[in-house]
């Protein structure tokens, strides 16, 4: 199976009551797990904090992530994909790993297979918490997210979603997103058991 779209990227929404869109709601925020000690921002070229000509990139990406996050979320709610085209390049590539890979070319098609994704999986559970697990993590033009999305519906145990988005930019914009699971047996067994009606998958 495929993992549901996480960011779209990391999958930063709220819960949705039954399978039509959530209620309004004022915008959304983010909520991480603040580890016991700080996480030094990582340069491709050593462990270390970025020195300051190459700070300003790392934080345009760290900020640029963000914001398409919380406009995720907002196209979640109500369905207007165009506001997040600013975010990707024309030909950017949306990559998804697991036993239902797929690969997605462009605009267009990576928002057509995150709403295919969101409309027969997301939508259908009553409850959703998502969670960033630590600080992203920047190495030159990519960013790296580890995510934690619990799902809940009457009838079933909650199911947990742990996973990873990679982000490389160019410039301001996503050139190759790459979402993938950490537990993905865990969540092919909850689906076996009680995923009747639910699709994760984007084509």
């Amino acid at each position: 199976m495929s993992e549901p779209s996480a960011l779209g990227g990391i999958r930063l929404h709220r819960g949705a009551a039954g399978r039509g869109r959530p209620r309004a709601h004022p915008r959304p925020t983010l909520r991480v797990n603040h580890p016991r000690r700080p996480t030094t921002v990582r340069s491709d070229a050593s462990a270390r904090v970025l020195p300051n000509p190459e700070e300003g990139l790392t934080m345009s990406i760290l900020e640029r992530f963000i914001a398409y996050a919380q406009d995720f979320e907002q196209t979640y709610v109500d369905d207007d994909w165009s506001r997040l085209t600013q975010y990707f390049k024309p030909n950017a590539v949306y990559e998804v790993t697991g036993g239902a890979p797929c690969t997605l070319t462009g605009p267009a098609a990576i928002f057509r297979g995150m709403k295919k994704s969101l409309d027969n999986f997301d939508r259908k559970f009553v409850e959703r918490r998502v969670e960033m697990t630590a600080p992203p993590q920047v190495e030159g033009d990519t960013l790296m997210l580890d995510w934690l999305v619990t799902y809940e519906r009457p009838g079933a145990p909650p199911v947990p979603l742990r996973g990873r988005s990679v982000a490389r930019y160019e410039g301001d914009a996503i050139a190759h997103l790459k979402d993938s699971l950490s537990n993905e047996d865990a969540v092919i067994s909850w689906m076996a058991k009680h995923g009747a009606g639910l699709d994760p998958s984007y084509v």
